[in-house]
């Protein structure tokens, strides 16, 4: 038997904590390769997908999702991580 916290080929580490404001990686192995959104800077809550311009037309409110959820461009339709 394992001992906890010990961490097999077939179970990747843990993704470090989101809430600390860093972008991370841009990919994520775990999520079949889905890029992170960038935060705002001054704007809790509010995020860039990947790969757009750091606009606020291109802003997207994220407050009600949680770091690491899956989150929908309603401009582009890609699909993005929450920070």
């Amino acid at each position: 038997m394992k001992k906890p916290g010990t961490v097999s080929p077939a179970n990747p580490a843990p993704m470090p904590d989101r809430k600390t404001g860093d972008a991370g990686p841009a990919t994520s192995s775990n999520d079949g390769g889905l890029r992170y959104g960038r935060p705002v800077p001054g704007k809790q809550g509010f995020v860039y997908p990947p790969g757009v311009k750091e606009e606020t037309k291109n802003m997207i409110d994220v407050r009600d999702f949680r770091p690491g959820q899956k989150v929908k461009d309603p401009r582009t339709g890609e699909i993005f991580l929450v920070p």
